[in-house]
């Protein structure tokens, strides 16, 4: 790792994180910074605490690794190998979304929502879901505001679900993929999982065909809830379908796939399946509402 990364362990303070995380899971580190600046604050999984002690402050981290190639969205990541550590890291800055998220320039009223990313991914992780293994939440203070950067460990041999859409001709595998994400998602709800920015560009598909695995990440707006009500799982299915289409991949949900995601996420449970059922008309109307604000090929 580069000299001008590197800091002294006597640099650092640490306490373990307060709150209500997971318990031995996260511990803070504290860089101190220039005169009269906070300096940085890193939340870090234990088992990556020492490596990131070597790194340095928030500009280290944010130059960290490399930028990661072809990702689209609002916070292009990079992607960064750790001294002692098999597992590369996906760093990114936080950001936010909606129309007007330009205007925050990456900046947050407090430390909290980055934090509260690393604790919903640990939580659901231990519940049996299939997301992004939290590492750190890095914040410190910009003016009057915050800016953090999150990672987690970098799923290799990956693409997003809209890069192996355009990539994937196949219908047998996109049929495979498709079922592969209905058990996940299914998953991800049964265990109180929720995602209201639900998109093709958050979930990752792990290698291909009859061995893909499909991943959720980003989950800064995630979470975990005693109960997923059928309403609530049927709009974000359907935000997940209008985000393929919006991205121009309405070709790739023909039939045979929607079928394959249907068979796998009700999984027999003729109840679920009626109780979906009885909201589709509504979000359908609600698919109708966004076409008239945008058009295909269009990022969310």
């Amino acid at each position: 790792m580069p000299n001008d990364c590197m800091g002294r362990p006597g640099d650092r303070s640490r306490s373990e994180t307060p709150g209500n995380p997971p318990p031995d899971s996260f511990v803070m580190l504290h860089v101190p910074g220039a005169k009269g600046t906070g300096g940085t604050t890193i939340q870090v999984a234990k088992r990556f605490e020492a490596a990131i002690a070597r790194v340095g402050d928030f500009d280290a981290l944010a130059k960290l690794g490399e930028p990661l190639p072809g990702r689209r969205g609002r916070a292009r990541g990079r992607v960064a190998t750790l001294e002692g550590h098999s597992e590369r890291l996906y760093l990114r800055p936080a950001r936010h979304g909606g129309a007007l998220g330009f205007l925050w320039r990456g900046g947050f009223l407090g430390t909290r929502r980055a934090r509260h990313e690393l604790e919903v991914a640990q939580r659901l992780r231990q519940r049996g879901a299939e997301v992004s293994e939290p590492v750190l939440a890095a914040t410190r203070r910009r003016g009057a505001l915050f800016e953090a950067i999150i990672a987690t460990v970098y799923i290799e041999n990956s693409l997003d679900l809209e890069g192996y859409a355009r990539e994937t001709s196949s219908p047998g595998q996109q049929r495979q993929v498709a079922a592969t994400l209905g058990r996940c998602l299914r998953r991800f709800h049964d265990v109180g999982g929720t995602h209201p920015d639900l998109h093709a560009g958050n979930l990752m598909i792990e290698n291909s065909g009859e061995d893909a695995r499909a991943w959720i990440i980003d989950l800064d707006r995630a979470r975990v809830r005693d109960r997923v009500s059928p309403r609530r799982r049927m709009r974000e299915i359907m935000r997940l379908h209008r985000s393929l289409e919006k991205r121009g991949l309405k070709e790739g949900l023909g039939r045979d796939r929607l079928a394959a995601f249907w068979a796998a996420y009700v999984d027999s449970d003729r109840k679920l399946r009626a109780q979906l059922l009885s909201h589709r008309a509504r979000e359908w109307r609600r698919t109708q509402r966004h076409r008239i604000l945008w058009s295909p090929a269009r990022n969310d």
